[in-house]
């Protein structure tokens, strides 16, 4: 199992010194976007006038680091393509916000992305069977609200990881919301691929040391 730290950004600029914090310390890092619609409140780039421009700021990043994009927004597609052109390697979008996941989904298959579900809460996996073919991975959240660190965990998700890990076994299992230092041996356990941990990281003191800790739980 993999610690993804989760990122979200009121600025660019807080995006920048965040990525710059996990440096050499992990893979990969998530970056949420929230629109304030979908998802409150709104985190960059909602929070600035000029979306479009702000999306391609990320191509200024420079980071080892591959990263992630967790589209915590309505209707993903009007903009899709500004986030496919970005150095980001995998998207999720939310079965819950799309209008047509399914052409969401071939279009970041041809684009050579890694292309993600990411599914609620309250969302019942079988949904993902009429998607499996397009995607890599899904995203369970183990919260019942988005776009906020230090959510309680909802230990039903377990169940959710088992079900799809029995049913797919090939497909990476990403769960995020609620991962920490209590929770994250059930999560690997369950089967679960990557943990995406936020508050764990980024309240604690030292993030060097709060991402060893979490490693070192699930060795």
């Amino acid at each position: 199992m993999q610690i993804i730290p989760s990122i979200i950004p009121r600025t660019f600029e807080e995006l920048e010194e965040k990525i710059s914090k996990v440096e050499g310390l992990v893979k990969w890092a998530q970056i949420d976007i929230s629109d304030g619609d979908f998802s409150l409140p709104a985190s960059w780039p909602y929070t600035e006038d000029d979306i479009d421009q702000e999306i391609a700021r990320l191509n200024d990043i420079k980071t080892s680091l591959k990263l992630e994009l967790h589209l915590m927004i309505r209707n993903p597609e009007d903009n899709l393509d500004e986030w496919i052109d970005t150095p980001a390697k995998r998207i999720f979008i939310h079965h819950e916000a799309a209008k047509n996941e399914e052409l969401d989904l071939t279009i970041m298959d041809m684009s050579k992305l890694e292309s993600g579900l990411a599914l609620n809460f309250e969302t019942k996996v079988d949904v993902i069977d009429a998607y499996v073919k397009h995607i890599d991975t899904v995203q369970l959240m183990g919260i019942k609200k988005l776009g906020r660190h230090g959510e309680p965990f909802q230990s039903k998700v377990l169940e959710k990881i088992k079900a799809i890990k029995a049913k797919y076994p090939k497909l990476t299992v990403n769960v995020d919301g609620g991962v920490n230092e209590s929770t994250i041996r059930s999560v690997k356990d369950a089967g679960a691929d990557n943990a995406i941990a936020g508050s764990a990281i980024w309240y604690a003191p030292d993030v060097e040391i709060a991402i060893k800790k979490l490693n070192s739980l699930i060795q």
